[in-house]
């Protein structure tokens, strides 16, 4: 669904397969990019009229997008990190240094990034997604999402209704 009012009407829009994307991204008014937990990625660069299938190459496993702009971005799919430098046409693992299956990926600035996911793993990058750190994490279950408030204050949100916070870009919680 797509609104041009602010919330008050929403009007659904056609993307590829006709089938549930569970992540969506988009970087201006008219870049945007879907992800589904097969491991399909689609982008549009009209606002979502029309939207490309891109082939990914990830195999049933869940994925979470974030894009910085209408080219970088970095893709979960469980305990991997996938940047993209070209739109998502190609794309490279980025080691992590974790096993556990990662579920949410977030562009904190252009340089930092977090990553977290089960277990209550958290990662971080300081080099724009090319490598990453585990950081020290206050909770052991799965983290389900995370919220950028500014570069400094960023929320986490677990599947057991916990909420941590860092007030320091991600370094501790």
């Amino acid at each position: 669904y797509k609104t041009t009012d602010g919330g008050v009407t929403w009007n659904e829009i056609n993307t590829p397969g006709n089938t549930l994307w569970q992540s969506v991204d988009f970087v201006d008014e008219q870049y945007g990019f879907v992800g589904r937990d097969n491991g399909k990625i689609a982008r549009t660069s009209d606002g979502g009229n029309t939207w490309t299938e891109l082939i990914s190459g990830f195999a049933n496993e869940p994925v979470d997008i974030d894009f910085l702009n209408p080219y970088e971005g970095l893709i979960v799919a469980g305990p991997r990190i996938y940047k993209t430098f070209n739109g998502s046409l190609t794309m490279r693992e980025v080691q992590t240094g974790t096993t556990s299956n990662l579920t949410t990926v977030r562009w904190i600035t252009d340089q930092i990034v977090l990553a977290c996911g089960a277990d209550g793993k958290i990662v971080r990058s300081t080099d724009a997604g090319n490598t990453f750190t585990e950081i020290a994490s206050p909770v052991t279950s799965t983290f389900v999402d995370m919220w950028k408030v500014s570069q400094s204050v960023i929320y986490e949100a677990t599947s057991d209704g916990i909420v941590v916070k860092t007030i320091n870009g991600g370094t501790c919680w």
